[in-house]
């Protein structure tokens, strides 16, 4: 690796630093071991720079003087106000970048203030807005974790590279350890689920479905189960939580959540399609599953459709009852030692290092 190495990367996230990693989070942590990562965070009510857990990683809240609905009414202000901000961040805390890398489509417009030699643009969830397919023409490269996203900038004369999902360094350590090991015929099946409970993105009414129909299975849920405001999620939460056969497991960290879920038997995933927040043509949550070695069923996700290592959906969402049944009563069809390692391969192969390893690879011949 030449052109990622010895580098001031700025790294624009649209989810803040904490516990709960995602894609931005991971490339921060594994651009970290050759560079200084400058993390920004979204907008708050906080002004100030503080070192993170890791070495080499820091972390910038700010605040603005304005709402960020403000890009709804006023795009030409709202802009205007975050070039300043910019200005200010870079100023007061002496940041001088090698590398703008935006994950936020929606607060910064123009990657030039940051006065970066390069410009990355890298979206990972669904493009709905002219102004954040405008990003796009201040970037140098477009990297995405679907074709379909990708689709969005067409119009846009600049490279544009597929990048899937990365699998965190936590998990590939953990499943350098696996090995294939039958089912016992005799134990209940256990089944997991990763991700943050109370998002809108989830078909709630499949999920209940699902569970309610299978009292003969352990469901174990991973992740955020708590709202305040949204009685949707609420309710959501509540009838899982009177449900014997659900086990709510809250939010684990890296290391712990990888050793506890390759304990399960197989997987699932239901999102439902809503185009800002889920357009169903990627998922991180299955490169985790991927690498556990077990079966996983989900519904239609785009960036998977040639792959036979997951179950999925071909018509409508309903079929998953279906494929659920037909997983548990075959399910040394889908468990086998073949199966196993070439899931736990294929989630190797799309390693945060190796993801790393390629888009240096891009950056060095643009």
């Amino acid at each position: 690796m030449n052109y990622l190495k010895n580098k001031t990367i700025i790294i624009l996230s649209p989810q803040k630093w904490n516990s709960i990693q995602v894609s931005k989070h991971h490339y921060a942590i594994q651009l970290a071991k050759d560079n200084n990562v400058i993390f920004i965070n979204p907008p708050s009510n906080k002004e100030n720079i503080s070192n993170s857990i890791y070495n080499k990683i820091r972390i910038i809240d700010y605040k603005l003087i304005i709402p960020t609905t403000l890009r709804y009414k006023s795009r030409f202000i709202f802009n205007l106000i975050i070039k300043s901000k910019v200005k200010s961040i870079l100023k007061n805390y002496k940041i001088k970048g090698d590398i703008v890398w935006c994950f936020d489509p929606n607060i910064f417009n123009d990657l030039n203030v940051f006065n970066c030699k390069t410009k990355i643009f890298h979206p990972v969830d669904p493009i709905t807005e002219q102004e954040q397919i405008n990003v796009a023409n201040t970037a140098d490269v477009i990297f995405s974790v679907s074709q379909k996203i990708l689709s969005s900038f067409n119009k846009i004369k600049k490279p544009k590279y597929f990048i899937n999902h990365g699998l965190g360094n936590d998990f590939v350590n953990s499943s350098k350890k696996y090995s294939f090991k039958e089912k016992n015929r005799d134990e209940t099946f256990k089944v997991g689920y990763v991700g943050n409970l109370i998002r809108e993105a989830i078909d709630r009414d499949l999920f209940l479905e699902l569970v309610s129909q299978n009292t003969d299975v352990d469901f174990y849920l991973w992740g955020p189960s708590y709202s305040k405001n949204d009685n949707g999620a609420i309710h959501f939460i509540k009838k899982l939580s009177t449900l014997n056969n659900v086990i709510l497991k809250g939010i684990k960290k890296g290391s712990e959540l990888a050793n506890d879920i390759k304990n399960m038997d197989f997987f699932f995933l239901t999102y439902k399609n809503i185009p800002h927040l889920s357009d169903r043509s990627n998922s991180h949550k299955l490169i985790e599953y991927l690498n556990t070695g077990k079966p996983i069923i989900s519904i239609d996700i785009e960036t998977y459709r040639n792959n036979n290592l997951i179950l999925m959906t071909k018509k409508n969402d309903n079929e998953m009852l279906d494929l659920f049944n037909h997983l548990k009563n075959n399910y040394s069809d889908f468990h086998n030692e073949n199966l196993f390692y070439k899931r736990i391969e294929y989630a190797h192969s799309n390693s945060m290092s190796q993801q790393i390893n390629k888009i240096d690879s891009i950056l060095a011949n643009l």
